[in-house]
């Protein structure tokens, strides 16, 4: 009888341990919660609140993965995005858990930012498959504030404060910068 109370204590605590790793499993999705979500023709993009890009959980860009020139960690921001005005409104839900309706957007332009933003991507969601960018707009330590976006099919046209502008040929590199 003291044999099947031992295996049963045993038994009990095994099952016990298995619970805690799966709460513990879950809490660390709930720490990287989504902090802005947009809807695209590949599936939803996510922002997470440590600064990551993810589609349809494949991170595209990993935040806090990459430094300044002062040692500090780098996340990721969209400040602009273009919208499909001719896709259908999909419910998303906001980083508060306030539900919206959005539509599906075809190029976004993220802010690689430490204190002070410190280059742009875009990522462009027009083709097959996503396409990032290269970074773009440093200047010596910092770049630029982000002013506009004039898209076009081919190409687009990213102004920075200063009138400092770049340009983005779809699916292919951003040069630049011009001054105007």
């Amino acid at each position: 009888m003291k044999l099947i109370r031992i295996f049963i204590f045993i038994l009990a605590s095994s099952l016990a341990h298995i619970g805690f790793a799966e709460d513990a499993k879950s809490s660390t999705t709930k720490n990287n919660s989504f902090r802005d979500v947009y809807p695209s023709k590949f599936g939803m993009i996510q922002r997470t609140d440590d600064g990551s890009v993810i589609l349809n959980g494949k991170i595209l860009l990993q935040g806090n993965s990459e430094k300044d020139d002062f040692g500090t960690t780098i996340d990721y921001s969209v400040v602009d995005f273009q919208v499909n005005k001719n896709s259908p409104a999909v419910e998303t839900q906001s980083h508060g858990g306030r539900k919206y309706f959005g539509r599906q957007v075809y190029r976004l332009v993220l802010v690689g930012r430490s204190q002070n933003p410190v280059f742009y991507r875009i990522v462009d969601l027009t083709g097959k498959e996503p396409f990032i960018s290269e970074r773009f707009g440093k200047n010596d330590h910092w770049a630029n504030g982000y002013k506009s976006a004039e898209w076009g099919k081919n190409k687009s046209y990213i102004n920075l404060t200063g009138e400092i502008t770049y340009l983005y040929t779809t699916y292919k590199d951003v040069q630049g910068p011009f001054a105007y």
